[in-house]
């Protein structure tokens, strides 16, 4: 290899390794730090539940999560996005139907998670704090209260809690995802949430403070992308609309969620993967429109999200030139380094949670240079593409 491809290795090497350090260095004290925030039972909290062909008994369980809640001042509204499943959900929504802060809608067709989100924004269009939830996601019994508690600090207007696989035990797969669940919320919103600046309060389990998000809501509904109707990165894009506003956005390590994951690489991993970058990428313009308003952390951490992978695909396909001309040697050091920084995340994994299962993380590197990274360029390149629907449910 030529001097320059090699000092291209060094500057990568050594940008992704400081990355990865500083992460955790900002994680960790993140969850030194971190205090319980005290409950007040009293706020008015609007539950948010889009449901479209989920099973009858995750939904079912995500209700009965809602209805188990130790907030006492909870509305939740469950709306059927033109379910072609109706029929088999019918039990369910009888069950739930019952009890006065329940209410079900039921969308003639199928509008997309937004238009669905706005139809039970409506029932509620000036509550004090909004709480979106997917379908198929399981709360802690604590975990609207946890998270309302935070919003004492009156600069803060979202919350995103603690996400996980609930269906984590199923095959190798989502054991992985499971871990890497933990590590994307307790390493790297942790990090970001230490400046409070988390860049995206996740779909599955997240809370907004209702002044902003209703000052705000019409953009959300309304948003466009090369003169299209976005109907997708519906959680991004509402964390950066927040953040627009001067308002934090933060990690909240104690309310704690399972959600169901992909149970196959091919391809239902590969379509959450593909959707979440194009979301990714799209919310990028975003960005920075507003990174002067917050700690100079979240130009940097996306500066390093955006860069990092190309500059990997780059070293990838040097590698496999030089491997392909009898140096292969150089593929083996390339993997060597690839399994090195996924056991890196694995040990610093299995130190916070004792969970020797953490040491599954280490293949991790492997499927991130092998599938993730191509992903995220055919992701950028698509999202150019006239398309609107993104492969969900």
């Amino acid at each position: 290899m030529s001097l320059e491809v090699h000092i291209f290795f060094i500057i990568y090497g050594v940008l992704s390794i400081t990355h990865l350090c500083v992460q955790y260095f900002f994680a960790h004290k993140h969850a030194l730090h971190h205090q319980a925030a005290q409950k007040d039972f009293t706020t008015e909290v609007v539950a948010l539940v889009p449901a479209y062909n989920e099973s009858p008994w995750r939904l079912r369980r995500c209700l009965r999560s809602l209805r188990n809640q130790t907030h006492r001042n909870l509305h939740i509204v469950l709306i059927d996005d033109g379910s072609k499943n109706r029929h088999e959900l019918q039990w369910v929504y009888e069950e739930f139907a019952i009890y006065q802060n329940v209410s079900i809608e039921l969308l003639s067709k199928n509008v997309g998670k937004r238009e669905a989100q706005h139809a039970g924004f409506l029932r509620y269009p000036h509550a004090e704090l909004y709480v979106t939830v997917d379908s198929d996601t399981v709360l802690d019994s604590d975990a609207v209260a946890i998270m309302a508690a935070r919003f004492a600090e009156k600069r803060i207007g979202a919350v995103t809690a603690d996400v996980l696989a609930e269906n984590w035990q199923q095959n190798w797969l989502t054991r992985l995802i499971h871990r890497r669940y933990w590590s994307a919320f307790h390493v790297e919103r942790a990090a970001q949430s230490y400046f409070n600046s988390v860049t995206c309060c996740s779909g599955p389990l997240s809370m907004y403070r209702g002044a902003v998000l209703q000052k705000v809501w019409s953009r959300y509904i309304g948003q466009m992308f090369l003169g299209r109707r976005c109907t997708f990165g519906d959680d991004r894009h509402l964390t950066n609309l927040i953040l627009q506003e001067k308002y934090q956005a933060v990690f909240e390590p104690l309310a704690h969620a399972r959600t169901h994951v992909p149970e196959k690489l091919f391809w239902d991993y590969i379509k959450q993967q593909w959707r979440w970058n194009m979301s990714f990428y799209r919310e990028m313009f975003w960005n920075v429109r507003y990174l002067a308003n917050h700690h100079i952390y979240m130009t940097y951490d996306l500066a390093m999200q955006a860069l990092l992978p190309f500059m990997l695909l780059f070293c990838l396909g040097i590698t496999v030139v030089v491997a392909l001309h009898g140096h292969e040697s150089v593929a083996l050091w390339y993997i060597v380094t690839a399994l090195g920084m996924g056991l890196l995340r694995s040990i610093y994994g299995v130190w916070r949670t004792k969970d020797k299962g953490f040491l599954i993380f280490t293949i991790y590197g492997l499927i991130h240079v092998a599938v993730l990274i191509p992903l995220r360029i055919y992701s950028l390149v698509t999202l150019f593409a006239r398309r609107t629907s993104w492969g969900t449910r």
